[in-house]
């Protein structure tokens, strides 16, 4: 008989589910190695929190299960698997993509965040967490400059419609807040290696007990401590811990269709001469003039144009 299940983590064609309404976990296998709604130009078939129909085995194997087909999702996010030259998703069906960044170590990296937010498009909420906040807390006033500057940043994201929340799992700041605003809900972490992501997600829920790790000090950056995206159960809750990255591309999306994605353009790209622009070299672009007024900012539209130019090569390579 046929159930349905939620995804839990797998690889290798061998993948852990959920079943909600039998209260249980197993381990299935893909019928075929092909999904009915997969495709063989998928890095991945399933990733934590897709939706599944699967059979129960009878036998003794090491399978519990067969999964037979993926149901459409409501949505994903998905980055380019740069090795492969494949879309990856990395969670599937989610409430919120919990975007992490850290103020000094590793440092603070805008423009990081500004490739999650295009990524995540419009069906993938983000919610923008600043942690490790312990890190620059009681600092002297020079350093003050660089976190008004960080705060500046994040308040217009603010301005844009994202929620913002400040934590650490030091000093446990803001993570009731962060705890109960995602309560109840299917929810991925994502972020740059080093951020605290681990050690967050065992502050809002100590039973997790997932392995952390330190950032390196020759190079500032984290050292990768979760290898596997993997999905946990808790109570009304799915929460879902990500891998660590060093840098993200945005899979499927033209470098024309770019400006769309940064919401901030959106009160000026209407009052460029030229239409479509590309806010690059045209006459009379409404979006520079807004960054020359200092309306945008200006290291946020230097983050588009490196982006538009990444895109711009990865859609020759790709052909999409």
């Amino acid at each position: 008989m046929e159930s349905t299940g939620t995804i839990l983590w797998g690889a290798n064609n061998i993948f852990t589910l959920y079943d909600a309404v039998e209260d249980l976990t197993l381990r299935c296998r893909i019928k075929g190695k092909v999904l009915e709604r997969g495709s063989l130009q998928e890095y991945n078939p399933l990733a934590p929190g897709d939706c599944v129909r699967y059979e129960r085995q009878s036998n003794e194997a090491d399978e519990e299960g067969i999964i037979l087909s993926r149901e459409e999702r409501i949505n994903a996010f998905v980055r380019l698997n740069q090795k492969r030259n494949m879309p990856q998703a990395v969670a599937a069906n989610i409430d919120f993509l919990v975007a992490i960044l850290s103020p000094v170590t590793p440092p603070f990296r805008p423009r990081f965040l500004d490739r999650v937010l295009v990524a995540s498009g419009e069906r993938v909420p983000v919610i923008i967490v600043l942690n490790k906040y312990d890190q620059i807390e009681g600092y002297d006033d020079v350093a003050g400059e660089a976190i008004a500057a960080i705060e500046k940043r994040l308040d217009a994201y603010e301005a844009m419609g994202y929620e913002i929340f400040r934590t650490s799992a030091v000093t446990k700041k803001g993570t009731d807040s962060l705890k109960t605003r995602i309560d109840g809900h299917c929810v991925a972490f994502f972020g740059q290696s080093g951020v605290g992501k681990s050690s967050l997600l065992n502050t809002l829920y100590p039973k997790l007990e997932l392995k952390t790790g330190d950032v390196s000090v020759k190079y500032n950056r984290g050292r990768h401590t979760t290898t596997l995206s993997r999905a946990y159960v808790i109570g009304g809750s799915m929460v879902i811990d990500t891998p660590g990255v060093r840098e993200i591309i945005p899979y499927g999306i033209g470098p024309e269709d770019l400006g769309f994605y940064y919401k901030d353009f959106s009160a000026y790209s209407h009052l460029c001469q030229f239409q479509p622009c590309t806010h690059r070299e045209e006459p009379g672009c409404g979006v520079r003039e807004a960054v020359l007024a200092g309306k945008i900012h200006e290291d946020r539209f230097e983050s588009y144009l490196r982006l538009y130019e990444e895109l711009e090569r990865w859609k020759k390579q790709l052909s999409y």
